[in-house]
């Protein structure tokens, strides 16, 4: 008989606990919409629809210029034939010569706080081959095998940037390699845009590129 209360009693603590789980989580992680980057695969094209749970920035900043691509293709779009990291597909951005570049952005489920410390990881790689047209050789081929640093922007509406809160260094790894960040906003922020950027340790705008996979949530953690 006592064996049995001793059960009760410990299912009923653990009821409570896991009960309690959800909200905790809730309170304290943000989760992306689509972090996995999982779409269709396609070459961008301003005529097709940015890739789910995302608005490319490059409509309005540079609407001459192809939004970001969905790797991989069956036919090696670029010459990239990496594998996806996590699901399916992942993403592929540019920087190019006549200093435009590719983003990507997203409102929030909930906010990030003013000076509340978070934590957040992505997957990134550099193609090894990256072969494409420009506009000013429309019929020759351009190599964009050069690596680039990829830029976590804060902002309260799309593709706005208010305060930078991750920049990694340039990402020359031609396999995925985990990369980490850690950011304590100054203003609360409703939106988030992940961007491909040029490498400070490079002089002007060049050709470049950056695979993008496996978003992880942005988890309030401890300051320290």
């Amino acid at each position: 008989m006592m064996k049995k209360n001793t059960c009760l009693f410990f299912s009923t603590i653990y009821f409570f606990l896991f009960a309690l789980i959800p909200f905790t989580d809730a309170q304290d992680t943000i989760y992306l919409k689509n972090p996995s980057l999982e779409d269709v695969p396609r070459q961008g094209d301003i005529e097709l629809p940015s890739i789910k749970g995302w608005r490319d920035c490059g409509l309005e900043k540079f609407p001459y210029e192809s939004p970001p691509d969905i790797h991989p293709l069956k036919y090696k779009a670029f010459g990239v034939s990496m594998r996806p990291q996590d699901g399916e597909t992942y993403l592929g951005m540019v920087v190019r010569y006549n200093e435009t570049f590719e983003s990507l952005s997203q409102k929030l489920m909930s906010p990030l706080k003013k000076d509340k410390c978070y934590f957040f990881s992505t997957y990134l790689a550099r193609s090894d081959i990256y072969n494409s047209p420009t506009a000013r050789s429309p019929k020759a081929i351009e190599s964009f095998d050069k690596p680039v640093a990829f830029l976590v922007w804060g902002g309260n509406e799309f593709c706005e940037h208010m305060e930078l809160l991750g920049i990694s260094d340039r990402v020359e790894n031609i396999q995925w390699q985990l990369y980490e960040f850690t950011f304590v906003p100054s203003e609360e922020y409703n939106s988030i845009t992940i961007e491909a950027y040029y490498s400070k340790s490079v002089l002007g705008a060049y050709n470049g590129n950056i695979m993008v996979d496996n978003l992880s949530p942005i988890i309030e953690v401890s300051c320290k």
